[in-house]
């Protein structure tokens, strides 16, 4: 006959142990570090000028010119891509094209074109950013587009105007 201790069979009363104590402070650990992040993910980080976009904690993609966070339109409350793109590293006739390029993107409107929202410029940690809002893509990555011929949504890139530096990945768009 067992004295003291944990019970390390089944269940024989409502004052016995459950199997191993520690099994359980370990999944009460899991569930609040999964809170936790799951927190820190729903909280904006920052907002439109206007307040109609959120951006979050989420980090989808990122470039040498360009990190891609989600977001949200909170008009629609859709979930909308939050694309920083450091204007610092681009010359100013790259910027003016790239303004350009932003007021013929407002008036497009096409099935295999991602939807372009709004843009404004800010400044981010120091650095000029130009911050583009556009549809939210989840189709994978352009791996998966040349490996299993995923149909591809174009954003806008010139053919005549586009250097390598400004063909970036967003979700299984080319931008």
């Amino acid at each position: 006959m067992e004295t003291g201790g944990p019970s390390r069979g089944p269940s024989r009363g409502p004052g016995a142990l459950s199997l191993d104590s520690s099994t359980d402070s370990e999944g009460e650990e899991r569930l609040r570090r999964r809170e936790e992040r799951e927190e820190e993910e729903t909280r904006a980080v920052a907002s439109s000028p206007d307040g109609r976009y959120l951006k979050f904690c989420v980090e989808l993609g990122r470039g040498s010119f360009k990190t891609v966070s989600r977001g949200l339109d909170t008009v629609t409350t859709m979930e909308v891509a939050w694309c920083e793109l450091q204007t610092s590293r681009l010359s100013t006739e790259e910027r003016h094209r790239f303004q350009e390029e932003i007021q013929m993107l407002k008036g497009l409107q096409h099935p295999n074109i991602v939807r372009f929202y709004d843009s404004w410029k800010c400044h981010v940690q120091g650095q000029k950013v130009l911050i583009l809002v556009t549809e939210l893509m989840t189709s994978g990555t352009l791996k998966t587009v040349f490996f299993f011929k995923v149909e591809v949504r174009v954003i806008a890139v010139p053919a005549s105007s586009a250097p390598v530096e400004r063909v970036f990945s967003h979700g299984g768009v080319i931008m």
